[in-house]
Formats: C-alpha cells, structure tokens, sequence
C-alpha cells in the first residue's frame, strides 16, 4: 500500500484529484474525514463513487484524518479502523510520503528544552508506526523546500535512526547553501512577477475587515475572467464558513463566493473529484489549461493555513483579510499567484496599525508593497 500524509484536507484532496487522473481507476482513495480505511469508502465523501473490482491502494489523506481513522482520538467511542484492521493497515505500507514535511512534523529551528514535553504530530505517529509495523521495510520519501539540520534531526528521531543515518537527501544544486543552512534558509521565493498592494481600513474588527475585502472582491469580479482567491488570516478572527456567508451577502455572487476546500470535496466520489481538480488546477494530467472560458471563473475562500502548498489554475488574485502570522506564511499566500511566468497581484487589507510591520516585511521578503485605496482595485 502507498500512504501520502499532507497537512491539510485542502491539499490532500488536490493531491488525490492529480493521483485520480494517473492512477488505474479505483486505486486512490482519498481520506478526507476519520473513516474505516480498510471497508468500502462509497459512503465516504471524496471516496469511491461506484464499486471497483480491485481495492484502492494509494491512500491520501491529511496526518490527522489519517491518525484518527486508525487511533481514535479520544472523543470517538472506538477508531473507526478496528484494531486489526489497522494493524494490517500498517503492515502492509509499503511507500510512506510526507509532504510539507517540516510542517507537518512541526520541525523547530533550535533544539527544544529538555524540561519542555513535545507534543507529537500525527504525522510523526503514523511514521513511527508504519516504520514499527512494516519492521522497517517501508520506503519513506520526506518532501520539504528546506532541508536543514532540525528537520534531519527531528526525522531521524520519528524514524528511530541515529541523526547519522538520516535519508539521503535529493535536491537540485541551486540555493544548495540555502538548503544546508541551520535555520532552513529561504529557499521558497515569491514569484517576480507577483505585484503587492495593501488596502488600510480605519476597521479593526473581522467584520470590518471584511466589509472592505468585499468591496475589493466585487470590483474584480467585474473582470471577464475573475480568478480570486481570499485567504483569510490567521487573526482576523473569521471562519471559512461565516466569511463565505458573509461575502455573498454583500454581493460576491458572479461567480458565487465559496469554500475551497468543499469545491475540491464536492461531489462525493473519486471520479467526481478528479473532474473537479481538472477544473480548478486547469490540469488534464499535470500542468494548465491554455484556454479560458466564462464557466471558469470562481471566487474561492480558505484559510492562511490551508493555502500552503496549492495550486490554482490561472489565479491572477489573491485577497489577504487581516495581516498574516509573518514573512515565511505571507510567501506561501503570495505564491499562489504568478505561477509559471503569469502575472499576478496579492491585495492585503488589513488595519493601519498592522501595516505599520510592512516595511519590515519588505525588507525580509524583497518585495515592495504599494499602498492604494479600495477604489483603486478596479485599476490594477
């Protein structure tokens, strides 16, 4: 069996949607809530929509749905995988992939306190079982843009191995210094060709904040082919569904505002998800579409922990509500847009006080940001 763990449920339904258009039909399941992995997954959202001779064998899923539907999690009456189940489960993994992995094994940069207890990672429980149960057979590939020395240390600890016999690394030669530095280095870079603007708001509650966004987001959605993705921030005190409720109200409806997340786990059915992921990654296996139609357009909202690591077809806009956490997350928001050469924009809205760290910000990310009023958006 092949096991993807990915940080979000966002991330691993893209994932599987590109594994669904490669792999034979019925051999990807993705795991997108707690779930019996070993029984039938018709019932599951994202799962089979029809029976297929042969059980899936590549199973995707977010480290923590994965985890749950194996362990439980203390809240549910028994795991949803019985013991044995998931005992051979385990067993029988035989190719283990950890994408994002310094996020998902929650890498620190400096060695933690002896006297401090970490928590571990559902990522970091499902390794250590897989490499236990397989007796350590199991082929581990860690995908991650930075490979210093925490995140060697801390996955030769999941993997049981001295720090010495860590996994061979395989990388390109370029930003190799980068790579090898101890505090990871920026090796993921926000596109050139991304432009940065910053829309102040006399508001400091979510509600405002948002008031403004929908201004921003109404006025793109007067272009003929509106890609808008708004992320909002860890901060701005908002969840996806509320903001969803809220943009429509204000009249984000051409193309109607919606969750992320429940577009790429519409539908119910693998082969569904893959159609889906075809149309919002542009792909018919990997890459974009060279075409653009008026059926393509969307207004798509998730949050700034969710954003990491996707791909959108075509997305000329992003919309930051609120200021994010700091540079390192700001560059995984911006690099949504700008991909592949394409020109992008990123328009943070956000209050006069946290634009005050802009400049800063500037600085650490070589960028500039442009300062312009709500009614200027139209213009860009």
């Amino acid at each position: 069996l092949g096991l993807v763990l990915l940080p979000t449920r966002e991330l691993a339904a893209q994932v599987a949607g590109i594994a669904s258009s490669l792999a034979p039909p019925g051999s990807v399941r993705l795991i997108s809530h707690p779930t019996n992995l070993m029984r039938s997954a018709e019932k599951d959202r994202g799962g089979l929509s029809s029976p297929h001779p042969n059980p899936p064998r590549l199973f995707i899923g977010s480290a923590k749905a994965i985890m749950v539907s194996i362990f439980g999690d203390g809240e549910l009456p028994a795991p949803p995988t019985t013991r044995p189940e998931g005992q051979f489960f385990l067993s029988n993994v035989g190719y283990l992939v950890l994408d994002e992995t310094d996020r998902i094994l929650g890498v620190r940069k400096s060695r933690p306190d002896k006297k401090s207890k970490k928590h571990e990672k559902p990522a970091g429980v499902l390794t250590a079982a897989v490499m236990r149960m397989s007796t350590g057979t199991a082929q581990i590939v860690a995908v991650s843009a930075t490979v210093g020395r925490p995140l060697k240390r801390e996955l030769s600890r999941v993997l049981g191995i001295p720090p010495q016999d860590c996994p061979v690394v395989l990388r390109s030669d370029e930003d190799t210094d980068a790579l090898e530095s101890d505090d990871g280095g920026r090796s993921v870079k926000i596109p050139d060709t991304v432009s940065h603007y910053v829309v102040a708001t006399d508001g400091t509650s979510a509600g405002a904040t948002l008031t403004v966004a929908s201004f921003v987001c109404r006025q793109l959605q007067t272009r003929p082919h509106c890609k808008v993705l708004v992320v909002l921030s860890r901060g701005c005190g908002m969840e996806v569904k509320h903001a969803v409720g809220a943009l429509r109200s204000m009249g984000c409806r051409n193309p109607m505002a919606g969750s992320l997340l429940d577009r790429l786990e519409t539908g119910g059915g693998t082969d569904q998800l893959m159609h889906v992921h075809q149309k919002v990654s542009g792909a018919t296996g990997i890459g974009e579409s060279s075409t653009k139609t008026e059926d393509e357009r969307y207004l798509f909202i998730t949050g700034e922990d969710s954003v990491r690591g996707l791909h959108l077809d075509g997305l000329d806009t992003v919309v930051v509500v609120g200021r994010p956490k700091g540079p390192d997350e700001y560059t995984h928001i911006a690099g949504r847009t700008g991909r592949a050469g394409r020109n992008g924009n990123v328009i943070n809205v956000m209050s006069y006080q946290q634009k005050a760290a802009i400049p800063s910000w500037e600085q650490m990310l070589g960028v500039e940001f442009h300062s312009i009023d709500e009614s200027e958006v139209g213009a860009l």
